[in-house]
């Protein structure tokens, strides 16, 4: 490795990767490999990369952004028009579902559920708004006293194949509207949605994470909370106008947040 360029022999052939296509720093570097062979280019007085070479290819997709995979290992996508795209990949066949089948004009996240069904979830004429595709079909529900559409954060699939979708209006704009979270269940062949009020969740849970260890539900956006369904929410304001934009929770029940224009803070017990 030398100043802005790395230089690799794979037993054929030298290949040169070069700065600014690749994370190669233009000061002193050197590489280090650790005890798992991880290689790490490391610049003298700044910062560490990490080299994945265990994947052989890439490819990319214009106007797609990947959503999820499905239990058959097919990946399911948005396209830039908001149309819901599916990719086979026994077959290599691709399927396109447009707004009109789904019914979903503004779609934020596609599900896949345990059941193998998949859901997009989104707003249909400023209501808020969700179809199940269940491989024949879609089926759409809309809620338009709960919220006008659903906050992208705010979308999570449980630990035991519910799903939670959050209010993304703030309350100031939109009065009449219920705000909280839908929680979708699927028991006995059949979808049954409950809705958490805003007492038990805060009116506008712009992101969402579970507790792996305990399943507790976290939410932020004004305030960071801790929710457990059934009783009030317990809340955690900060001071000052400060915006909760992510939560994570890891696997030791650290909470992690990311405060807009601040940073990211980790929480311990």
């Amino acid at each position: 490795i030398g100043r802005g360029s790395l230089h690799l022999y794979d037993g054929n052939e030298w290949v040169i990767y070069k700065g600014p296509d690749y994370p190669i720093p233009d000061g002193w570097p050197y590489l280090s490999q650790d005890a798992q062979g991880n290689v790490y280019v490391v610049e003298v007085g700044a910062g560490i990369t990490r080299i994945d070479y265990r994947e052989h290819q890439y490819r990319t997709l214009s106007g797609l952004h990947f959503q999820t995979e499905g239990l058959d290992g097919n990946f399911w996508y948005l396209d830039v028009e908001g149309h819901v795209v599916h990719e086979k990949k026994d077959t290599g066949e691709w399927e396109m579902f447009s707004t009109s089948e789904t019914r979903i004009g503004a779609p934020v996240a596609v599900i896949a559920l345990d059941n193998g069904h998949i859901l997009v979830a989104g707003s249909a004429n400023e209501k808020a708004s969700f179809s199940i595709f269940d491989g024949r079909e879609w089926t759409q529900y809309t809620y338009p006293e709960f919220a006008a559409g659903f906050s992208h954060q705010g979308i999570l699939k449980l630990q035991n194949g519910d799903v939670l979708l959050s209010c993304g209006q703030p309350q100031e704009e939109y009065p009449d509207i219920l705000g909280g979270m839908l929680r979708v269940s699927y028991q006995n062949g059949e979808y049954t949605i409950d809705h958490h009020d805003s007492v038990q969740t805060s009116f506008r849970p712009w992101t969402i994470a579970e507790d792996p260890v305990d399943q507790t539900i976290w939410s932020g956006a004004s305030s960071l909370d801790r929710i457990e369904f059934g009783i009030p929410a317990q809340i955690g304001q900060f001071a000052g106008d400060i915006w909760v934009d992510k939560v994570a929770i890891a696997n030791n029940q650290d909470v992690w947040v990311v405060l807009w224009g601040y940073g990211v803070f980790r929480q311990r017990d």
